[in-house]
């Protein structure tokens, strides 16, 4: 098998993995809590339990899974491992005999979820910086392709006559723990056969230049330091040429290896390359924006449900709507990476997440004067700007955080990432409940996290440039 069909298809496991993500969330979620009420006469303490404990698994292993992957340097045995945590979590979840059940196999299943480091570490390592926004961009757009297709599965599963197998009992309950355990064996079997590993590209292939030629010394030569924003190497190397019977000595050739000692990193190390402003400036970007997402996302169902009279059916077909939106954002994004730089992306992002939530303000405001009509044209307007926003800010932070980071400190990098948004899809919500009754408030908190990160952004944006990232289609035009 050549090396290009190698590629294509670990490319097409890579979107299906990622589509599996969606349609999990999409299809758990959703029925989670009929079935801790029905059968278990859970709390709802028990089910807000339940509902992080995904999350809390993903942010404790994330960090964790990255640093293995930075290690092995590979994705395929990370990922045939971390499935067989998301088969399990959800063969319990549909084996569940007790609410405890329940809230272990979404702790196994959240396990599961630090694979995405992994494969975001393995797109960094292997994709050019002008290439690497567009990969990203599919690759999420796959995860909202996923939460179109969940609830349609949810749709299905929610007609599943009661039927009884040996001890085990399958209905509109269980049934999608089982669909999603059979959806994770495929994606296994998958990634056995179709999706392989690749070397990491050299720094001048990163910067999106031709590899490097090599000397008649390569086999002997220093390894080569990385520096993600400069996108070449700092040692560099002699041209090749034919070896004469007494090859003469050039002034780069005859560098003393010894006086580039190949030193073991320590934790120090990697902690200094990742505490850096233009990090931790991203970092916060993910904080901020997944915290004022998740707790819009809280906020829309009850409002749909109190001041429009939405249904199970009409939430879910606003989510769709959601879905599809983020779909189109993610395509336009493909274009537009070619020519506008991801710190741009991100302003814009932060932008739109501003006028999303001053579209919210605004309605909170003048709530109880606002009639059906006024009320639903709020709604859907300030949701579909703050998809925009989401979509602009996750392809950008993301892109832009492999690129600013060591290729030896990617899968570290993503883990904290995720980590980083599960911590925000915990305290979103919580923060969205508790002040669901005092929306001006709530929302007026959120507006002014935005305005403080885009403060951070615009002091920080010199150092979010990062070299050779659209030059080489630029010179193309």
């Amino acid at each position: 098998m050549d090396d290009s069909l190698k590629r294509r298809l670990s490319n097409v496991v890579t979107f299906i993995f990622f589509l599996c993500g969606g349609i999990e969330y999409a299809i758990i979620l959703p029925s989670l809590w009929p079935f801790l009420q029905t059968k278990f006469d859970s709390t709802l303490s028990f089910y807000g339990l339940c509902f992080a404990a995904f999350s809390i698994s993903g942010l404790i292993c994330g960090p964790l899974i990255g640093l293995w992957s930075d290690r092995i340097q590979a994705a395929k045995p990370i990922v045939l491992f971390c499935n067989l945590f998301e088969i399990a979590g959800n063969l319990v979840y549909f084996t569940a005999q007790s609410e405890y059940m329940v809230l272990g196999g979404r702790l196994l299943a959240g396990v599961g979820t630090g694979a995405g480091a992994a494969v975001f570490a393995m797109i960094a390592r292997t994709s050019t910086l002008k290439d690497r926004t567009q990969v990203i961009a599919f690759a999420v757009s796959c995860r909202f392709i996923g939460l179109i297709v969940g609830p349609g599965l949810n749709a299905a599963t929610a007609r599943i006559p009661s039927t009884k197998v040996g001890p085990f009992i399958i209905d509109k309950y269980t049934s999608p723990g089982l669909v999603m355990a059979g959806v994770w064996v495929i994606v296994e079997i998958l990634v056995i056969f179709m999706f392989f590993d690749f070397p990491m590209l050299t720094d001048a292939e990163v910067a999106g230049g031709p590899p490097p030629v090599k000397s008649i010394n390569d086999s002997e030569a220093p390894p080569r330091e990385t520096d993600p924003l400069l996108g070449h190497n700092k040692v560099s190397l002699t041209k090749h040429k034919s070896p004469p019977a007494s090859p003469p000595v050039s002034l780069e050739a005859s560098v003393d290896e010894s006086e580039i000692p190949e030193s073991k990193e320590t934790w120090r190390d990697k902690i200094l390359d990742l505490l850096r402003e233009e990090w931790v400036v991203l970092l916060a970007a993910q904080f901020f924006l997944f915290f004022n997402q998740t707790a819009l996302e809280t906020l829309i169902v009850p409002l749909g449900h109190k001041q429009l009279g939405w249904d199970v059916l009409s939430t879910s077909l606003f989510y769709c709507g959601c879905a599809i939106e983020g779909i189109l954002c993610f395509v336009m994004l493909r274009k537009l990476s070619k020519h506008i730089q991801d710190r741009w992306l991100l302003l814009g992002g932060i932008v739109a997440e501003m006028v999303s939530i001053a579209i919210f303000i605004a309605y909170a405001h003048g709530a109880s004067k606002a009639n059906h009509t006024r009320t639903y044209i709020y709604i859907i307007t300030g949701s579909a700007v703050g998809i925009a926003a989401l979509s602009f800010f996750t392809v950008s932070t993301t892109s832009l955080l492999t690129k600013v980071t060591s290729q030896k400190h990617q899968g570290l990098s993503q883990g904290i990432r995720r980590s980083v948004g599960f911590i925000a899809g915990i305290m979103g919500p919580l923060w969205a409940g508790a002040f669901l009754n005092r929306l001006v408030w709530m929302l007026a908190v959120e507006e002014g996290l935005v305005g403080l990160l885009l403060v951070l952004v615009i002091l920080s944006f010199r150092r979010l440039h990062v070299p050779g990232e659209i030059h080489s289609q630029d010179s193309r035009a």
